[in-house]
């Protein structure tokens, strides 16, 4: 039996400096599909960046473990295959969070098959760390396939910490 073969690389981050940027973060993140059932006629990947959380009212630091901002970014399957890089760009949700309130970041790929989309990311809820959990055997996908990229942000090698 041939097993489809599918990855998405560790996403590579840049914050936007430029003050004429309209986004707070770009995830540029590399994705290859091969071999998928011709059922799976669209992808998504979708970020998330982690850090301070605020008060909505106070906008005092309540915790560490917040979402900053989210995005996600779709794309075709042609015959089963994908190879190339997903962009996906999104703002701080302001003014509640700001960008340098970011910690981690994960991105997590889906596979989408008319009505029905699955994570290939399954990550701990406590920790937001991969599992490794198999994708479901109905997807008919080959062993060790990756759909999770996890990582602290550049200049927080703590994680998500104060």
């Amino acid at each position: 039996m041939k097993y489809p073969f599918l990855s998405i690389a560790a996403a590579s981050l840049a914050l936007l400096a430029s003050p004429v940027a309209a986004e707070d973060f770009e995830f540029d993140v590399p994705v290859q599909l091969s071999k998928l059932d011709s059922a799976f006629t669209q992808g998504k990947v979708s970020c998330e960046v982690k850090g301070l959380a605020r008060d909505a009212a106070t906008g005092q630091v309540s915790g560490s473990r917040g979402i900053i901002g989210s995005g996600s970014t779709t794309f075709a399957i042609a015959r089963g295959a994908f190879d190339g890089t997903v962009s996906v760009k999104f703002n701080a949700n302001r003014p509640i969070s700001q960008p340098a309130d970011g910690r981690s970041y994960s991105c997590a790929l889906f596979l989408i098959a008319g009505s029905n989309i699955q994570t290939l990311c399954y990550a701990d809820a406590l920790t937001g760390q991969s599992t490794g959990r198999p994708p479901p055997a109905w997807m008919k996908l080959a062993p060790g396939v990756k759909g999770c990229a996890n990582a602290s942000l550049p200049g927080f090698s703590g994680g998500e910490g104060k």
